[in-house]
């Protein structure tokens, strides 16, 4: 798939750099072959990956603890 953002687009999320990336957000590949994106920067979208692993992140421990009980249940 090519890059087709045309040169000097700007990122529609800050709108200061210009867009690099077809942003599809919580989306996944059939949005993007589709033509649901948005133009984004390459920073905007690392940040926006790294906010929501941290959100992910804080529900392992959780996570975790119930898997443990479920597997002690089992025995």
């Amino acid at each position: 798939m090519t890059n087709d953002i045309p040169k000097g687009t700007l990122c529609e999320n800050c709108g200061k750099r210009e867009a690099t990336i077809k942003w599809v957000g919580s989306g996944g590949y059939t949005d993007l072959a589709h033509g649901y994106w948005s133009p984004w920067c390459e920073q905007c979208s690392i940040e926006a990956q790294i906010e929501h692993i941290k959100k992910r992140m804080a529900d392992l421990p959780g996570l975790e603890k119930r898997l443990a009980e479920l597997v002690a249940k089992e025995r």
